[in-house]
């Protein structure tokens, strides 16, 4: 059995050898690929595959740390199962679609050793390691986040009891008639992505065309046309520390109440009171950074947590100031808190009972094979 792990900095590429080749006995290399590697290739790939090939013909198993800035697609793409990313909490990796990525996520502070051991005793099947608490209730949120066909990104929810039972589920998506969302298959499913456009989207160049209508009456600017009010759009996108309900990161979301889309908090919220199902002192998991406009819901609901995965949570401190945390110390506030350990899209990889690893004889498949494009 053998794994290339990607590792972003120095200090995680060590914690990674001295707990993987120390700790556990394991044989680990380090390959520092650079920092001018924007992204990964077939040489690349063949070196850290050589590199792999060669512990393993001395050890017999092993892991090559393989140390690189940014995220290698084209390397994952290549290698498929051989290859596991650990990322801290602030990785950008976590931007977008953190969830589908086979990403194992450390603190960003403390604990990195022990968890990294973890993964190590998960990848060379010693013992039998089980899912988290958390593990378990983002790969059901993740699971509702696949219900969603939302044209901006599919985002699941689910909230958890005090012993980590899933007890209500939600998904970024338009609502139905009765309750819930619509199903595939539904006889008047009217899904936004069957209308063939975003509402929201519309909505929002309406709403910008109509400000600058507005100055324009006022003798303030010129007459709206459609490429002003895209130059806006982008702009106002592109800006930081946007008002409204988004994160003050994106931009975009300041007009996210315009859509008819529900979100997923918000549907997990609501499947619970359709279900006559008690939100105080629950904890909810998302699929991605909250926004504003949930996150003041959850407070409202009564939560003990809102777990995440994705880009770091920011607020500005004058929203819920007296009533949102992201210290877990800091008493009578929501915690907010970034999500930790095996991301979904690495959740049935590592748990799945009998699943094969890659061996060495597969490694030299590989290695042939780029050797030969």
């Amino acid at each position: 059995m053998a794994y290339i792990l990607v590792v972003e900095d120095d200090h995680l590429s060590l914690v990674a050898e001295e707990a993987l080749n120390t700790g556990l006995g394991r044989a680990a290399a380090r390959l520092v690929a650079g920092a001018d590697v924007g992204g990964a290739d077939a040489i690349l790939a063949r070196r850290a595959l050589s590199t792999l090939l060669d512990v393993c013909d001395r050890h017999g198993d092993g892991v090559v740390i393989l140390q690189a800035a940014g995220p290698l697609e084209q390397l994952v793409e290549m290698l498929g199962d051989i290859v596991i990313t650990i990322v801290d909490g602030r990785s950008p990796q976590l931007a977008t679609g953190a969830g589908d990525q086979a990403l194992f996520v450390v603190s960003a502070e403390t604990e990195r050793a022990a968890q990294v051991s973890r993964l190590g005793r998960m990848l060379f099947g010693e013992g039998r390691e089980t899912p988290t608490r958390d593990e378990y209730a983002m790969f059901a949120a993740y699971g509702a986040a696949l219900r969603s066909a939302a044209f901006r990104g599919g985002v699941g929810a689910a909230v958890v009891d005090e012993v980590g039972e899933v007890i209500a589920l939600g998904a970024a998506e338009v609502p139905a008639f009765g309750g819930g969302h619509y199903w595939c298959g539904d006889p008047h499913d009217a899904r936004d992505w069957l209308l063939g456009y975003d509402p929201a989207t519309q909505v929002r160049h309406l709403t910008v065309q109509a400000l600058l209508g507005a100055t324009h009456g006022l003798g303030l600017g010129p007459p709206p046309t459609d490429e002003t009010v895209g130059k806006v759009l982008a702009e106002f996108q592109r800006r930081e520390g946007a008002v409204g309900v988004g994160l003050g990161t994106q931009a975009a979301q300041t007009f996210e109440s315009l859509g008819r889309v529900v979100h997923a908090e918000m549907s997990a919220v609501l499947t619970c009171a359709r279900n006559g199902v008690a939100t105080a002192g629950r904890r909810l998991y998302v699929t991605s950074s909250p926004c504003r406009q949930c996150l003041r819901h959850v407070v409202a609901a009564g939560m003990s947590e809102l777990v995440y995965i994705g880009v770091p949570f920011k607020a500005p401190p004058e929203f819920l100031a007296d009533s949102v945390t992201t210290d877990p110390t800091v008493p009578g506030r929501l915690p907010v808190r970034a999500f930790e350990g095996v991301t979904p899209g690495l959740y049935a990889r590592l748990f799945t009972r009998g699943l094969s690893k890659p061996s060495v004889r597969e490694i030299q498949l590989r290695l042939r094979g780029l050797e030969s494009a």
